[in-house]
């Protein structure tokens, strides 16, 4: 089977799907010009595109447009990097590196190797068009200012 790895919209561009049983973060921020308080969206997508999470911050007194932008992605990278856990014992092991005769060692040097791994993020430009459901989510963090 063939998967398709990306949606065409009506301009021909084109908004590229994540792997499969992976996540896109989508992320957007903007700023009023009057007050200078910005706002940050963020969207987490599959595959098929559809939203699993999403959060929206305010932040004030951001000095530019590129500030709060830049802010979005740090948001962005933040949401998506703790693991919490309820077994204390695997979470430990996990923390120390080893699972010091687990009988689940070689899961544990599976899940830190993963995690070593994601050093490396892939951050992409996309069309304002396919970032609707973030523009959406941050147009929540503005109050109008009078």
């Amino acid at each position: 089977m063939v998967q398709e790895n990306s949606r065409e919209g009506d301009d021909g561009l084109k908004w590229m799907v994540p792997s499969v049983s992976r996540y896109k973060v989508n992320v957007d921020g903007t700023r009023c010009r009057s007050s200078k308080n910005g706002g940050v969206g963020i969207v987490i997508r599959k595959e098929k595109g559809e939203s699993m999470a999403g959060l929206a911050k305010r932040y004030p007194h951001l000095a530019s447009a590129e500030m709060v932008e830049a802010m979005a992605i740090r948001e962005g990278l933040n949401f998506c990097m703790d693991i919490e856990g309820d077994a204390q014992a695997v979470v430990k092991a996990v923390k120390s590196y080893g699972g010091r005769g687990f009988e689940i060692e070689v899961l544990i040097c599976d899940i830190i190797s993963l995690a070593q791994s994601v050093k490396v993020f892939n951050f992409f430009v996309v069309p304002r068009v396919y970032n609707r459901a973030v523009n959406a989510v941050v147009k929540h963090t503005f109050v109008v200012d009078e």
